[in-house]
Parts: C-alpha cells; sequence; structure tokens
C-alpha cells in the first residue's frame, strides 16, 4: 500500500474545517422562546445560590367543594318511595299469615308497590337517578291476624292525612298525585276494615 504522507490527512482535515464552517454559518440561530408576561425576563445566572421567593413557597389553597342543596321535592319523593315500599312489605308479611283473606291482602300489596313505583319514576325524570330500595321491609311484631288488620288500617288512614299534608307544599302538578295517593290510602283503609270485620 502507497504512503499517502501527512499532507493528505491535513488536506482532509481543512477541507472538513471548511465545510462545518459553511454550515454553521448557514444554519439559522435558534430563538429562545418567549417568555410569559407574568414570569418576566429571566435574569442572568450569576452562579449565586438565592432562596425562592416567599409567595412560591405558600400553596394555593383549593376551594372546597359546595354542598350540594337539597331539593326538598326530591327528598319528599324518595321518602314517601320507601314509605309506600315498606306498607308492601309490611302487607305481604300479613298476607302469608291471613289464610283465606290472604288474596285481598297480597292485591293490596301490589297496588301499593305500583304506587311507589309512579313516585320512584317521578324521582327518575327530575334527577336522573334511579332509586328503588330493594331492602326496604319494615315488618309488623308477630300478630295475629286481627291486630295486624287493626293496624295496618290505622296506618293507611295516617298515611292519607300526611300524603294530604304533602300535596299542600307541591306544585300543582305533583300535589294532584299525591292526593291521588291519599285517595289510594282512604280506599285501602275502608277494605282493610271490612276485612278486619270479615275475619272477626
Amino acid at each position: 500500500m502507497e504512503n499517502q504522507g501527512p499532507g493528505l490527512l491535513a488536506c482532509d482535515e481543512e477541507l472538513v474545517t471548511r465545510v462545518w464552517d459553511r454550515v454553521v454559518a448557514a444554519a439559522p440561530t435558534p430563538e429562545s422562546p418567549p417568555m410569559p408576561a407574568a414570569l418576566g425576563p429571566m435574569e442572568p445566572d450569576t452562579g449565586e445560590l438565592r432562596a425562592a421567593p416567599e409567595a412560591a413557597l405558600v400553596p394555593v389553597a383549593r376551594p372546597a367543594p359546595a354542598a350540594l342543596p337539597i331539593d326538598p321535592t326530591c327528598a319528599a319523593l324518595q321518602r314517601w318511595t320507601l314509605c309506600l315500599l315498606m306498607d308492601a312489605g309490611e302487607l305481604r308479611a300479613v298476607a302469608r299469615r291471613a289464610g283465606r283473606h290472604g288474596s285481598e291482602l297480597s292485591e293490596l300489596e301490589r297496588e301499593t308497590r305500583r304506587q311507589a313505583r309512579s313516585l320512584a319514576a317521578e324521582y327518575f325524570l327530575r334527577t336522573g337517578v334511579r332509586y328503588w330500595p330493594e331492602a326496604a321491609v319494615r315488618s309488623l311484631p308477630p300478630l295475629s291476624l286481627l291486630p295486624a288488620l287493626r293496624a295496618l288500617c290505622l296506618a293507611q288512614r295516617d298515611r292519607e292525612t300526611a300524603l294530604r299534608a304533602q300535596a299542600a307544599q307541591e306544585e300543582p302538578e305533583l300535589a294532584r298525585h299525591y292526593l291521588a295517593l291519599a285517595d289510594a290510602s282512604r280506599a285501602a283503609a275502608h277494605r282493610l276494615r271490612a276485612l278486619l270485620e270479615r275475619a272477626w
């Protein structure tokens, strides 16, 4: 292999240097991104260690989430839905031990569940939330049939009075719904009284 000598290596170095100089001269100078106006220009780095500004050490307080207001109308719909479901549970419990009178009590139970479903549907229309407490069970103490029928009849009378009072607090459309439920409670009380007389 022929010895090329130092001249070729020097020539190559000069060539590379000239090309590199041209590349650097033709390349655009990168610009720093603009600083946000709130931060202002950066101060030159003097190499000194400085403490962070006091304001930077103060944690930013996050606003507490506002408590959701309780809508009295929706709260009442929940309460009455639960109440009617519990009434239905009582009627079912008594119907199971009512013998030949059980079928009428079962019919009252189904009607009461339909009333609860109508209130739950109204609640869903207003809130978009399905409210149907499956565990709504409030059993009467183990009474004999006559005391149980008496308790159910008196509960329906109280329910009618409370529903009429609720209707007086509501907007007209919902008030009519509560009044219809009050009428149904009155009819149920009459049926339970008649059933009590037959079971005497």
